[in-house]
């Protein structure tokens, strides 16, 4: 797992869930999340970040994301394409559902709760 920074100080804080942790930037929609979380976070906000960590994601592009965010990037395994194209759900949300990242929140850091 990757972590560093300290969310917020007692302002807003925001717990972004997204599909991976945008390192490497190397598409638009991953340079689009780090930017607007950083964008967030010098306007303030507390920002932690969950997401899966890319195969391709190394060490070193973890280490040049916004320092200032609590990022972590977990290794959640996929529900097979097949399962997955059986369902109703977009493709992206049944393979790597947030639900399944939540629970991969192996410390259990987050205290995150999925459900009511």
């Amino acid at each position: 797992m990757f972590s560093q920074g300290v969310p917020g100080d007692g302002g807003l804080k925001v717990l972004w869930i997204g599909h991976v942790v945008p390192a490497p930037q190397s598409s638009g929609s991953r340079v689009y999340s780090a930017q607007m979380a950083a964008a967030l976070r010098r306007s303030g906000v507390g920002i932690t970040f969950l997401g899966s960590r890319a195969p391709e994601t190394t060490q070193e592009d973890l280490n040049q994301l916004d320092p200032s965010i609590n990022w972590k990037a977990e290794t959640v395994p996929e529900r097979s394409l097949g399962l997955s194209l059986a369902s109703p759900l977009p493709l992206v949300v049944a393979r790597a559902s947030p639900g399944r990242m939540v629970r991969c929140d192996r410390a259990g850091e987050l205290r995150l709760r999925v459900g009511p």
